[in-house]
């Protein structure tokens, strides 16, 4: 029986200032899942990843992470559940003055890893993102495309069981961004499950991967193997 990674059970969330940012959404995803999640500005996309993270608390419902209910959580337990994700940005939040390789390491070295266990996981990262030969050059020196993959990179380097990517691409050009697909596609076969907040239609067209879409606070589509041949589009930022 296929384990579920995360499971939502009508969630609600309204925050501080009377905004309802969800309102009864339900869904679940089986370990080893590639989903995309996809909506207008204010639908309520990022609201999901924050409370994945327990930023932010439901209003009401329920949401489990490999079936520990993460909304009863004390606060002492929340870095424990954010150690079981790998978190990947667009703006790719890369520690300038470090080099590649030690970007890596100190994702690892953050939550305890070894010196040993950092020598011998960082190499294997950086042969799996394509990132060898840039292992000493510092993240100025790097193109777009090579600072995500060190993004990337860092967000595995602690074999996560889930990877949270929020638009990954949106600063990349297309070539780019399809090898940057191809390497999450790649991380996700390897056993990772990949949740992806993403407005690039072409993506997703030529991914052929379940979609989630949302719309304002509601989640209105979930669809396998999503694709537009009846003319629908996914939303678009204003």
């Amino acid at each position: 029986m296929t384990q579920k990674a995360i499971s939502f059970d009508q969630v609600y969330k309204t925050y501080g200032n009377g905004v309802e940012a969800l309102e009864n959404v339900s869904f679940s995803v089986d370990e080893g899942e590639f989903v995309f999640v996809t909506g207008a500005s204010g639908s309520g996309k990022s609201t999901m990843i924050k409370l994945l993270l327990r930023e932010i608390n439901v209003t009401s419902g329920h949401i489990s992470v490999y079936g520990e209910d993460i909304t009863q959580l004390t606060h002492d337990r929340i870095p424990f559940l954010r150690r079981s994700y790998g978190v990947v940005f667009q703006d790719f939040k890369l520690l300038m003055d470090r080099t590649v390789y030690e970007n890596v390491a100190f994702a690892m070295r953050v939550v305890g890893a070894s010196p040993a266990e950092i020598r011998r996981r960082v190499p294997d990262v950086l042969f799996l993102t394509g990132l060898t030969a840039k292992a000493k050059v510092y993240p100025s020196e790097l193109s777009g495309g090579e600072q995500q993959r060190v993004a990337i990179a860092r967000a595995v380097a602690n074999n996560p069981k889930i990877l949270l990517a929020d638009e990954p691409t949106g600063n990349l050009d297309p070539e780019i961004a399809d090898q940057i697909m191809d390497l999450f596609e790649d991380i996700n076969e390897a056993g990772t499950t990949v949740i992806m907040i993403t407005h690039a239609r072409d993506l997703v067209d030529r991914m052929h991967k379940r979609v989630l879409s949302m719309e304002r606070g509601c989640l209105v589509r979930d669809q396998q193997d999503a694709q537009y041949a009846s003319g629908e589009e996914l939303p678009h930022e204003d």
